[in-house]
């Protein structure tokens, strides 16, 4: 993959043109005082884990360690807020 450097300024002044690069897969580099702060890169979507998928990675990590996986204290809480708060990604397969 081809790999440009542009100024912050540059970025700016022609986005529309760098995400047409992107999408040709181009990596473009943004930087501010010659220091790279952002990638653009072509997306490369990935299809989530099932549930299944992630029980059968638990067991085998648990059955690895020969002890019982445990969750944080607030993790349970913390993983009922996201499930209350998500939102459909545009990227995600809803069909099926």
């Amino acid at each position: 993959m081809a790999t440009i450097h542009i100024s912050e300024a540059a970025a700016a002044a022609d986005f529309a043109s760098l995400l047409s690069q992107v999408e040709n897969g181009v990596e473009i580099v943004i930087e501010r005082d010659a220091k790279p702060v952002a990638v653009l890169a072509p997306a490369r979507l990935q299809r989530g884990r099932t549930v299944t998928e992630i029980a059968t990675a638990l067991k085998t990590l648990e059955a690895g360690r020969g002890e019982p996986l445990r969750m944080g204290a607030d993790f349970a809480d913390d993983l009922d807020e996201i499930i209350r708060n998500r939102q459909p990604s545009a990227y995600e397969n809803t069909w099926d």
